[in-house]
């Protein structure tokens, strides 16, 4: 948990995990604005790479006929 205090005026404001947070110091009347650091984007699990044979042909058959 995490303590969010005025950068005035050292007031305890909030007490918590913060995604983001307007508020204004009832002490002082600093307004403070906070926002969570990004973090940084999950990676995506990628498609498996297609199966080529020795002379450069895809080695799985096409899922339907051409006609």
């Amino acid at each position: 948990m995490e303590s969010i205090h005025c950068p005035s005026c050292k007031k305890l404001l909030a007490k918590g995990t913060v995604k983001a947070l307007e508020i204004k110091c009832p002490r002082c009347k600093t307004f403070l604005v906070l926002r969570a650091k990004q973090s940084p984007p999950t990676e995506r699990p990628r498609a498996s790479p297609l199966k080529v044979d020795v002379h450069g042909k895809s080695a799985e058959k096409p899922p339907f006929k051409d006609l």
